[in-house]
């Protein structure tokens, strides 16, 4: 193992991406990561050598910035391989632990740049730190110790009771980032390509919603409380998690954080059973929420026969409308059953005028020779006789 001093031509490039990627330093101030950078050293490391040991003593936080890392519990157990831009040991830099928890060997050349815990205070305590940095800090050290006598999140999560020797339990605790959360404040969930491994998000109370953006508004589906979120489906999804609330308590945990507690030693405790089987019921209830949530984007989404449906619509609202016009042309037009004409008003109108006034029609003689009317009325007296036989 050799060190050096980290060149001042790459603190721009590397050492400073690397610290303001880590959970403990996001956030701070370029000039205090820059004054930080400047006091570090960087190790190097070849294939298969131990980088730390469980139960060694520790104050630092190590970044990688080469090279992969496997982490195993104190029980032997693997609990994930980092990359580059990956942190582990946080509690150790804030002086929360005092040994290592968790054993890393080094898997490829790797660079590993430790964040003691001298270094960061000494940047803290500097006359340019801003005050409300500093006091950041005390309040971050402070809400893990709180945490641990708590035990928090598993006792508000499960409602369990831990006890105050369950080692499993205050390291879950000691490691378990709680966001500050104002309403409608939103984090990315982290995918689980990320060099520091899956991730989640627990849900303990408040009101906390996904959302999936894609053509036209976003589709909202609400969180429950409970829920144990594993980021990296979320992220696959594209969705985005937002606080409705002003009383959301949300926890995150790295994943290795969570098996180095489980595992600390070669039986699991009960707790991480229960976790499982939250995760496992969340899981299938935001895959059919994500489902059908997905299916509205794509509804709402272009499809390549919009324009020959539109067309196809339109054509449709014009022949009817031309024939609507037409029905009512006819309607107009259309008089109805034909009615007699009416008489003149001297003829009357009605059945109950009289038509007593009407003149009576003359008979003219007629102008040839032929039989006179009493000559046919003879003629039918006579044929009406009987005839006897």
């Amino acid at each position: 193992m050799s060190m050096e001093k980290t060149p001042s031509d790459l603190l721009d490039f590397v050492a400073l991406p690397a610290l303001s990627a880590t959970q403990l330093l996001a956030g701070c101030p370029e000039e205090f990561l820059q004054r930080l950078a400047g006091q570090l050293t960087e190790e190097t490391f070849q294939e298969y050598e131990e980088i730390v040991q469980c139960n060694s003593e520790g104050n630092s936080m190590l970044v990688v910035l080469e090279g992969l890392v496997e982490l195993r519990a104190r029980s032997g157990k693997q609990i994930g391989c980092v990359g580059p831009t990956a942190h582990f040991g946080e509690p150790e830099a804030l002086q929360l632990l005092p040994k290592r928890t968790i054993t890393a060997t080094a898997l490829s050349p790797c660079r590993i740049m430790p964040i003691s815990s001298e270094v960061l205070l000494d940047a803290l305590k500097d006359s340019s730190t801003p005050a409300a940095l500093r006091e950041g800090f005390q309040q971050l050290v402070a809400n893990r110790r709180k945490q641990v006598q708590e035990h928090l999140p598993l006792s508000s999560l499960m409602r369990l009771k831990c006890n105050e020797e369950d080692a499993g339990a205050n390291l879950l605790a000691l490691r378990a980032e709680r966001l500050p959360l104002e309403p409608n404040d939103g984090w990315l969930p982290t995918p689980d390509g990320d060099p520091n491994g899956p991730r989640f998000s627990l849900v303990l109370r408040g009101r906390v919603q996904l959302e999936l953006t894609g053509n036209g508004q976003p589709v909202e589906v609400h969180v429950r409380t409970g829920s144990v979120l594993a980021e990296g489906m979320l992220a696959q999804r594209g969705a985005t998690l937002r606080a409705l609330s002003a009383d959301c308590e949300v926890y995150r945990l790295w994943q290795y954080d969570l098996l180095q507690a489980a595992f600390i030693s070669n039986q699991a405790p009960d707790w991480f059973y229960q976790l499982r089987v939250l995760e496992q019921d969340t899981r299938r209830w935001l895959q059919c929420r994500l489902t059908n949530a997905r299916g509205l984007l794509q509804q709402r989404g272009r499809h390549p026969a919009d324009d020959l449906i539109r067309g196809w619509a339109k054509k449709k609202q014009e022949n009817l409308r031309r024939a609507q016009e037409r029905q009512e042309q006819f309607a107009e037009n259309y008089l109805g059953p034909k009615l007699p004409l009416l008489p003149p008003k001297k003829l009357g109108t009605t059945a109950f005028r009289s038509w007593g006034d009407l003149p009576k029609p003359t008979l003219k003689p007629s102008k040839g020779p032929g039989p006179s009317p009493s000559a046919f009325r003879a003629l039918r007296l006579v044929h009406s006789e009987p005839k006897l036989r």
